[in-house]
């Protein structure tokens, strides 16, 4: 639209664009299911249980009192925990993302996994996050309009894989990065596959915070 806005206002023609629909995502969607013994069906079977093997449950798990500030969700046992945002940190986080060359996203999916493995008293953290779902290798996918977005789950270890030393913040960030990118071919996991394809996650680690 802005497109063809800026064509007439300078006296042009707007050219016509190739239209893409929802059906062809959904059309792509049936075929990954339709092919769910194919060697890439295993590669995201293989990305899924490496990435959340050998949780540890966290002690005590994480619970939500009614004394905790926030907005409770009529009907549900959820709630809503809003913080103000001072224009300093934000300054501050985008100075850091800036010299390691990572999103903002990354930053603060690590700093509240920290906060997590803090409440927990662990050094491991899993919860929700919301993806979206436009990185599947679909022609014109980010002008499509419709459904596209995914919850899945992101880890936050503290440990070097193979070892029970810590990561220093840089290490980490770069760590989590890293794994988010790969992610991203995952990203229309359903998140019931997942628990299907690692069962003991829910029961280890419960994915209450989004």
């Amino acid at each position: 639209l802005l497109d063809a806005y800026e064509n007439l206002a300078n006296n042009k023609t707007p050219s016509p664009k190739q239209k893409h629909t929802f059906k062809e995502f959904i059309k792509f969607t049936h075929q990954q299911k339709e092919t769910e013994k194919t060697s890439e069906n295993k590669e995201m079977t293989a990305f899924w249980e490496n990435y959340l093997a050998d949780l540890t449950p966290p002690t005590p798990p994480l619970t939500l009192t009614p004394s905790t500030t926030g907005q409770h969700q009529e009907g549900s046992n959820s709630m809503v925990l809003k913080t103000p945002f001072p224009p300093d940190l934000q300054q501050k986080l985008e100075e850091k993302t800036k010299e390691h060359k990572i999103p903002l996203s990354t930053s603060i999916y690590t700093a509240w996994g920290l906060l997590l493995q803090n409440l927990l008293n662990g050094t491991d953290a899993v919860f929700d996050s919301t993806v979206s779902g436009r990185s599947v290798p679909i022609p014109g996918i980010e002008d499509m309009v419709g459904l596209f977005i995914n919850t899945l789950p992101i880890r936050i270890n503290g440990k070097i894989p193979g070892s029970n030393e810590p990561h220093t913040l840089d290490t980490l960030l770069q760590n989590i990065n890293t794994q988010l990118r790969d992610r991203e071919v995952f990203e229309n996991t359903p998140l019931h596959l997942v628990d299907e394809l690692v069962e003991n996650t829910k029961k280890t680690f419960p994915l209450d915070t989004l």
